[in-house]
């Protein structure tokens, strides 16, 4: 088969043949036909399209399909595909399909079209930079928007254009088409969806290898809805050749135009997609339940380090875990207490007072438009944190550890007073006062404030955290945390594995320090002596201590 195709790349009037016929279709696809002296003239407009286009599509697939397998491994193909205009047209085509009158184009070609232009730069330094040059970003989004049915097409043209460096994160709109066609992937037959996540894996491995997260997640932030609606716009609007220009239907092509902004991910779900991403390359998507990501391959570690070694990350992380925090609470008339953190506490970690001022670092993670709408994203940058602090890659950042046993720690202490009243929290050496039913007249909205406060998983994070850590168990001792941690090591029906939990993060806590040990100790019997009403629940001594 290898000689056979050998043959016909060496075939110079094959391919000029194929050539030509791609050049014809792709006229015809235009609106342009025969003027019966070799040329083309413009065709009328029509909403629908007639059986010459339809033909002309079906063909065009089938040779693209054929010029996409000769160039396969071959440069010399390659150059001879670009310089005969073909992926450039391609795009222009793609981009007049994004509001097309008469819908969508056939499966085949859709198929086509993003495998040839991967084909045609694979492996060619020269001719990836051109075509990044000519396609970024309007044609490139519209190429992607073909892919719906095949993602795996799509994350392939991706990693090939992109392999390396390239892919111009400044347009928003470009990551938004990118991220969108990663949720389609769940809209597929299990066997594309396999293919499309193998590539989508390669790609951002390449992506946040570079030490891009942060400013591809500050690109997707600050793009508005209407933004995003002017990129796809612009990305249609094509001088002289698009559907949306006077007298070409338009109402048929506001529907098509309307299928594809239908098919856009949100902004709760392009960031929570962002943090998906680097769960999938962790190994973690399997196994949620689980205190960590199991045996972690050498790749997922080295991301890992990457990410964790990466100053604009962290910063990253600690300002949307802030503001994520400040969100909910003021989502669930929660009583958020952003006081500073003890000196004592901080200098263990050698931070200062200010690294962890909640307040502060929430103040330039939010902006004006956010909504409490994104607790999705907040679950998934949750999860990615449970799954950093879980892998055994060397000290974990300080600034983050200390956040997260600062700032997410007194989340929980808010959300168990709103369950519990006054009285939730013990603190060592203090009277427990007289319990308090909550305010608030709904009886379960204690319940739903803690499921999306994401509790058990926020325990889960702080007992990551505190694993193999006398620093950070010395933190949370200092710090005041210790008694919140303890007063979650409780069953309860409405939030499973709560226990466990709890009882995780506090064993964690008390493993190499003897003097956290003892004061759970401490809390645990004036817990016995002071609330001998059974006000609170109870919490399980033996698995604690034993």
């Amino acid at each position: 088969m290898f000689g056979e195709r050998r043959g016909f790349q060496e075939d110079e009037a094959l391919l000029e043949r194929l050539g030509d016929l791609l050049e014809r279709c792709l006229a015809a696809l235009a609106g342009f036909a025969p003027d019966g002296s070799g040329g083309y003239k413009l065709s009328e407009s029509s909403e629908q399209p007639g059986p010459d286009v339809l033909a002309a599509e079906a063909a065009g697939a089938a040779c693209l399909k054929l010029a996409r397998n000769l160039a396969a491994g071959c440069s010399d193909i390659q150059a001879r595909w670009w310089r005969r205009g073909l992926v450039e047209r391609l795009a222009v085509q793609a981009r007049c399909d994004l509001a097309a009158p008469g819908g969508q184009r056939s499966l085949a070609w859709c198929e086509a079209v993003p495998s040839f232009m991967a084909n045609v730069v694979a492996g060619n330094e020269e001719l990836r930079a051109e075509a990044l040059q000519a396609l970024q970003p309007h044609g490139l989004a519209a190429v992607l928007a073909l892919c719906w049915q095949r993602p795996d097409h799509g994350f392939l043209l991706l990693q090939n254009l992109c392999a390396g460096g390239g892919l111009d994160i400044s347009h928003g709109g470009l990551l938004y088409m990118v991220l969108s066609l990663l949720r389609a992937v769940e809209e597929v037959s299990p066997a594309v969806a396999a293919k499309a996540k193998d590539w989508a894996a390669i790609f951002f491995s390449s992506l946040w290898s570079q030490g891009l997260f942060a400013e591809v997640f500050a690109s997707v932030k600050k793009v508005t809805p209407a933004e995003l609606h002017g990129f796809l716009h612009a990305s249609a609007a094509v001088p002289g050749w698009g559907a949306l220009k006077p007298g070409a239907a338009k109402s048929s092509a506001e529907e098509s135009f309307g299928l594809i902004m239908s098919r856009m991910c949100g902004r709760r779900e392009a960031l929570g997609l962002l943090w998906h991403t680097i769960r999938g390359l962790l190994g973690s998507l399997d196994s949620e339940q689980g205190d960590g990501v199991g045996a972690a391959s050498p790749e997922a570690l080295r991301l890992a380090r990457r990410l964790l070694g990466d100053d604009s990350f962290v910063d990253l992380a600690r300002q949307e875990m802030s503001a994520a925090l400040v969100r909910l609470a003021a989502a669930h008339s929660l009583k958020l207490e952003l006081d500073i953190a003890p000196a004592s506490a901080c200098e263990v970690l050698t931070l200062h007072a200010e690294d962890l001022d909640v307040a502060a670092l929430a103040a330039r993670g939010l902006e004006e438009h956010e909504q409490s709408e994104e607790e999705g994203a907040f679950r998934e940058m949750l999860l990615c944190a449970v799954d950093l602090a879980a892998l055994p890659c060397g000290t974990f950042p300080p600034k983050l550890a200390g956040l997260y046993l600062w700032g997410n720690v007194k989340l929980m202490a808010a959300l168990h007073h709103l369950r519990f009243g006054t009285a939730a929290v013990a603190e060592t050496g203090v009277e427990l006062p007289a319990r308090q039913e909550p305010k608030s007249g709904d009886p379960t909205a204690a319940v739903k404030a803690a499921f999306a406060g994401q509790l058990v998983t926020q325990l889960r994070l702080c007992g990551n955290v505190l694993f193999e850590s006398p620093e950070a168990a010395e933190f949370l001792r200092l710090s005041g945390g210790l008694p919140t941690l303890l007063s979650h090591c409780y069953a309860d029906p409405e939030l499973p594995l709560l226990r466990e939990a709890g009882i995780f993060a506090v064993r964690n806590a008390t493993q190499h320090s003897s003097a956290t040990r003892e004061e759970v100790k401490q809390l645990l019997a004036e817990r016995r002596t002071r609330d001998p009403n059974r006000a609170l629940p109870m919490v399980d001594e033996s698995a604690l201590l034993s």
